[in-house]
């Protein structure tokens, strides 16, 4: 047999076995995305002494720390296994929040004082400064998490 004859079966078989004819999904409507989205105005007023040592930074460093407390805030606001429990450890966790937003990048030493006036909004906001020494821990509570939020925030509205 030829290999036309073959390939004109195997046409009519399908025909008999999807009389319906095979049909693909439809792919889903794409989502609307607006070309200029308005940003997100911050609420809580920003750090002056922040402001002054990053006028000079470009957006996208700015926006790599307001990132990084981003990521910081969220965790703390979801953390709901309680995994930062004591003060020490959320010092832990903003020394290295702070290592990841400018520590080994090239913001490191390009905006002098950048990192003590960071500690600085977490020392003012919790009327303590976050040591990890065994004198000065205590639980975090609620308070002291949402006192711990604030920080964040206004160090997020520092950069913008």
């Amino acid at each position: 047999m030829k290999p036309s004859v073959w390939l004109a079966g195997l046409v009519l078989l399908a025909a008999f076995a999807f009389p319906e004819g095979v049909s693909l999904p439809k792919p889903p409507k794409p989502v609307p995305t607006p070309v200029h989205p308005e940003p997100i105005k911050p609420t809580t007023p920003p750090d002056a002494e922040i402001v002054r040592i990053l006028v000079a930074a470009t957006p996208a460093e700015k926006a790599r720390i307001a990132g990084v407390y981003i990521g910081l805030k969220s965790v703390v606001q979801n953390d709901t296994e309680k995994l930062l429990a004591t003060t020490e450890q959320t010092a832990l966790a903003q020394e290295r929040t702070l290592k990841l937003a400018i520590g080994n990048t090239p913001l490191k030493g390009k905006y002098e004082g950048l990192d003590k006036a960071i500690e600085a909004v977490f020392a003012r906001k919790l009327g303590q400064e976050l040591k990890r020494d065994d004198k000065e821990v205590a639980v975090v509570d609620d308070k002291i998490r949402a006192k711990i939020v604030e920080a964040c925030d206004v160090i997020i509205a520092s950069v913008q």
